[in-house]
Formats: structure tokens, sequence, C-alpha cells
């Protein structure tokens, strides 16, 4: 139970944080992680981890094990009829899903550095650089995701975040900007 809890909730960090989590998960989020899950009964100081999406039951151990997740994740535990024998379906209506990720940062002389798959690239302003960004981070993502046996039929994602800090006297600094390109759809099948 608790490595199950553990997974889905990485993974829900991993989806909404992809900036944070782009390497991996560090001991002491794991940790805390496991101990929102063993303490999540008591009522001082619990760390929550909770999500809107239901769990779904497939294959033939899962009403075991599953309706505790749930609970801890306060969400909603679906086992459906024919769960034990769904695994087959499973794997036949399968979802893939890639993401690449490209990070500009401005140079001192007013250019752009983008560093690419092909290694860095400069560009001379940010308009050039997000769509150099954008269109590499997508050919990229694709061609992951058609070398795991992508449809034709496929969904296109992408996300432009721009960090900044502030110095002192309201000065604005540029920190750098991430463009993440997500592709996902179904399994091509022949």
């Amino acid at each position: 139970k608790l490595k199950l809890y553990e997974n889905i909730v990485r993974i829900l960090l991993c989806d909404k944080y992809p900036d944070i989590f782009k390497n991996k998960m560090d001991e002491q989020i794991t940790s805390l992680i496991q101990n929102s899950f063993k303490d999540r009964e008591q009522n001082n100081i619990p760390a929550l981890f909770k999500t809107d999406f239901s769990l779904v039951g497939i294959g033939a151990p899962t009403h075991i094990f599953l309706p505790d997740v749930a609970k801890a994740l306060k969400t909603r535990c679906v086992i459906p009829e024919n769960a034990k024998v769904a695994n087959a379906i499973g794997a036949v209506v399968s979802n893939i899903r890639s993401v690449h990720q490209i990070e500009i940062r401005a140079e001192y002389d007013g250019s752009y550095l983008i560093f690419g798959p092909e290694g860095k690239v400069k560009e001379s302003d940010i308009s050039k650089a997000l769509i150099y960004a954008e269109e590499k981070a997508k050919e990229v993502a694709l061609k992951d995701a058609k070398s795991k046996g992508l449809s034709d039929d496929y969904n296109v994602d992408t996300q432009v975040i721009t960090k900044t800090a502030t110095a002192k006297k309201g000065r604005e600094i540029d920190l750098g900007t991430v463009v993440i390109a997500t592709i996902s759809g179904k399994i091509e099948y022949n």
C-alpha cells in the first residue's frame, strides 16, 4: 500500500511541478510522502497529499490495497466489475506520454542562449528563441513518443515558464525560461 501511495504522489507531483522534479525526488521529499501515508490518521501537523482524480483498480489484487490508498489521497476508488481481467484490456488501450523541456537564458549582451537537443544555440531576441525552443521541444517529445508506438492521432501541449526575481530598487532580473512540450496519445496497433 505504501509503495503504491508513494508512486501515485510522486507521479502527481512530477506532473504538477515538472521543473522542480525534472531530475528526481530527493530523500527528504520521499520521506515526507512516506510519513504522510503512515501518519494520515493523526491530526497534529499532517502532511496531506490529495487529488481529485479517481483511482481505478485494474487487475486481480487491486481490491485488497487500492481502497486504503484512495482514502489516504482523499479521493474515490473505482474497481470495475471485470477488474480481474482488465489488465489485458488495459494493455490494448494504453496511452503514451512524452515530455521534453528546453531552457533559455538571457545573456549579458542582450542575446538569448537556448540549451537544445543539438547543444547551445544563440538567438538575438526572445521571440525567435521561444519559437526555436518550442519547435525543438515538440520535435524531441514527438520523436520519443513515436519510438514508443504513438498513433497519428495525438495531442500537443506546450508550456512556457519564465522565472524572474526582483533586485534592490525594484529591478526585475530574468532567471531563465523553460519551454515544455508534452505529446500524448494512444498506441498505434497494426
